[in-house]
């Protein structure tokens, strides 16, 4: 098994420097070396594969037969370092300062480094042979990825907008119909309204833990108002049975305190939610999913909130690293404050990312990136919910068919001509298959606490025209359509 980051620094500190410290032929492969101090240590045919030697003093360091194949040795310092016959195959080496480093026989078959050769190094071997057939490759290879992820990204946006109309259209009972077409125009439009919302709601997180993060400072004032308060107290009490009685009175009274406070606590969190967040679409839809949601919706749910806590563990770390780093000299009182922050236990971690921690930052990253846009597809669902109300963007069309047809409370048809009857106010929700799906907005009624339309069938066979017709004042499910009573018979003269 390798060495890794942590047990170098500690062989480093039982060694009492890293000068002459022997790591030959140690297994360091990947490991995470970046502004450690190496000078003069012994590493010959030492595996350092892929290890990220970022600002590392190798100043004099022994790296004969070394192993450095795909290292990152950007901003190192090998000054005085003895490099014979090492492996640096495909090794970044730009900005690494080789000052008198003996460089015989090194292997640097495709290292990335300056056309001009290595910053002050010396026997140094001959230039690797021009490799102008491989730079076109490498440049076709570049184009590929790039219309690659271009298509990638592409066929996302699709993807998601075909996830709204699924969702969407099966609040219709309707998501069967929803198979997506050729490069729909209609799919894009919708995956670019996911996109939207998505950056919305990931650029919303960070004022949502900032909301969270002073309601609960708020709420911890009361108990530490109240400790602070009995610590003072208690010092002047001295009699067991008072302290006892002082004990239980400032208990009572921090109960009925929170009790009095929390309720008016309760309106300022809903006053954020509401007033406070700009993009509030997918914070809606995420308030609605947490309510009820199907099986694959809450397993999304609960990835996106487990890389959340991914994202709030490294934004940690990164703040503990801000804090050390920080100079506060020109204000004493806050030099004060943040000598304490970084002496206590909570901020303590101010060693720099492991290479496995900023894999989890890509990793993070790309999860949220695929998950949110995904779950927010679910957006197509609250819409549908006020579109079958109000009626939303459908053409408002008028049906003339060649037999009458049942559609439950609508209006009466109007007789055109023998035979011919015109359907007003209807709304197209989909036109497929030669069949006119369509609804009555005020048919829409509210089931179990979910808005229910009345879909309706008819084949093209029964349609002799379709026209539309945006000027018709028509009703919508907050309205109700009230039928005129017959005036009755006037009463019989005698």
């Amino acid at each position: 098994m390798g060495l890794d980051r942590e047990q170098v620094l500690r062989r480093i500190e039982e060694h009492g420097g890293p000068e002459g410290l022997d790591l030959s032929g140690q297994d360091l492969s990947q490991a995470d070396l970046s502004r450690v101090d190496l000078h003069g240590a012994i590493l010959a045919r030492a595996d350092l594969q892929g290890a990220d030697l970022r600002w590392t003093n190798l100043r004099g360091a022994d790296l004969q037969r070394a192993v450095l194949q795909k290292a990152d040795l950007r901003w190192a310092d090998l000054h005085d370092a003895s490099l014979q016959g090492a492996d640096l195959r495909r090794a970044n080496l730009w900005w690494a300062d080789f000052s008198g480093a003996d460089l015989t026989e090194v292997d640097l078959t495709g290292a990335d480094m300056p056309e001009e050769g290595l910053l002050g190094a010396i026997a140094v071997p001959k230039a690797p042979p021009p490799l102008r057939p491989r730079i076109g490759l490498q440049e076709l290879r570049t184009n590929q990825a790039i219309l690659a992820i271009c298509g990638g990204l592409a066929a996302l946006v699709y993807f998601w907008g075909w996830l709204y109309k699924i969702s969407y259209l099966g609040e219709f009972d309707l998501a069967v119909l929803s198979a997506p077409g050729f490069l729909s125009a209609e799919y894009f439009a919708r995956g670019w309204e996911v996109i939207t919302l998505s950056l919305g709601l990931l650029l919303m997180l960070p004022l949502l833990l900032l909301y969270a993060s002073l309601m609960l400072a708020i709420l911890l004032v009361i108990p530490f108002s109240f400790i602070y308060l009995g610590d003072r107290i208690l010092t002047l009490v001295e009699d067991a049975r008072a302290r006892w009685a002082v004990i239980l009175t400032l208990f009572l009274a921090y109960l009925l305190s929170f009790q009095w406070l929390f309720p008016r606590l309760s309106p300022l969190w809903g006053w954020f939610l509401d007033k406070g967040i700009p993009a509030k679409e997918g914070i809606r839809v995420l308030r609605t999913a947490l309510r009820s949601v199907p099986l694959l919706e809450r397993a999304l749910l609960l990835l996106f909130f487990a890389f959340a806590l991914g994202a709030i563990w490294i934004g940690y770390k990164l703040l503990c690293q801000t804090l050390h780093r920080v100079d506060v000299s020109r204000y004493p009182q806050l030099q004060q404050i943040v000598a304490i922050l970084r002496n206590s236990r909570l901020f303590g971690r101010e060693r720099p990312l492991t290479r496995w921690e900023r894999t989890l930052i890509r990793g993070v990253a790309i999860a949220l990136l695929l998950i949110v846009p995904t779950f927010l597809t679910q957006a197509g669902k609250l819409q549908a919910q006020e579109d079958m109300c109000y009626g939303g963007d459908f053409p408002l069309i008028s049906l003339y068919t060649n037999k009458e047809l049942d559609l439950g409370d609508a209006p009466a048809p109007a007789v055109v001509a023998p035979g011919t009857w015109r359907y007003d106010c209807l709304r197209l929700l989909l036109f497929q298959d030669d069949k006119y799906y369509v609804f009555y907005p005020h048919q829409t009624r509210e089931i179990e606490g979910k808005m229910r339309p009345v879909v309706y069938e008819i084949s093209v066979k029964d349609v002799l025209q379709a026209t539309h017709r945006e000027d018709q004042v028509c009703p919508s499910c907050t309205e109700a359509i009230v039928t005129p009573t017959p005036p009755p018979p006037p009463a019989p003269t005698p």
